[in-house]
């Protein structure tokens, strides 16, 4: 009884689902002169330059820097300011410091009496 009903199905589906019916086009058929044809071709065209262009500008958007190196650069460079600053300001002081020292030696030096006098006759 189920080979009866088996039997059937079976040359149901073969004759139904063979593979000549679903095949839509032939070998040798030319697609090239169908109107539908020639502006599906266009219109793929037109996508592919779409996502051409969309590929470059998110190249592009990965090589940018990100906000975050972006913020460490800028903390870096205001470091660097700071630092430069400071360094100018430790300039100065020492100058300073050198010119007091320098007129300090001048002082001593005018200030300081003679080593070695010698005493010579004065004759008139």
């Amino acid at each position: 009884m189920a080979t009866l009903f088996v039997v059937p199905a079976f040359g149901f589906f073969i004759f139904n689902f063979s593979p000549e019916k679903n095949v839509f086009a032939q070998p040798n058929e030319n697609w090239d002169d169908g109107l539908n044809w020639n502006l599906a071709v266009k219109k793929i065209k037109e996508l592919e330059n779409l996502v051409k262009i969309q590929d470059e500008r998110i190249s592009v958007l990965e090589k940018r820097p990100k906000l975050s190196d972006f913020r460490s650069t800028v903390e870096l460079q205001e470091k660097v300011q700071r630092q430069n600053d400071r360094i100018v300001e430790l300039e100065t002081r020492i100058s300073k410091l050198e010119v007091m020292v320098t007129d300090s030696l001048t002082f001593q030096l005018i200030m300081m009496p003679p080593l070695h006098t010698t005493s010579w006759p004065l004759t008139r």
